[in-house]
């Protein structure tokens, strides 16, 4: 391989975009936006413009960490695994996958790592620094 190999680039979905604008600059969230969720034109050109040859992927932060229901947070992190193993699928030459894991439940985070590492080839997990639980 003769590029550059960059790991946890980011990509998010519509749901997890509005937790992301509260750290950007005002005005850029329409291109922010874009660029978080366009996994294959132009990220794929930017890639080539900058001698990226592969990019592995994993959702925005924050994200599945931030909510605080776990069966919401469950259903967000495999929502997301889901959306991410379609677009790399497209671009295995160039794409690969970081799970995002569900924290808030370490045991259905382990079965979301297993998902996402056989069934759905990824190369990974990420592991995010903090997770919200309601009080049980």
């Amino acid at each position: 391989m003769k590029g550059k190999v960059t790991l946890e680039e980011h990509f998010a979905l519509p749901e997890t975009f509005t937790s992301t604008t509260r750290f950007s600059k005002k005005g850029m969230g329409e291109d922010l936006r874009h660029r978080l969720m366009d996994l294959q034109g132009d990220r794929l050109r930017e890639m080539d413009e900058f001698g990226i040859e592969f990019a592995i992927q994993s959702l925005n932060s924050p994200a599945v960490q931030a909510v605080p229901n776990v069966t919401e947070a469950i259903a967000l992190a495999q929502r997301a695994n889901d959306v991410l193993a379609n677009e790399v699928v497209k671009r295995p030459d160039r794409l690969a996958g970081f799970a995002a894991l569900p924290m808030q439940d370490p045991e259905a985070a382990a079965e979301e790592m297993k998902r996402c590492i056989k069934d759905l080839g990824f190369v990974g997990v990420n592991v995010n620094g903090f997770s919200q639980r309601e009080n049980q």
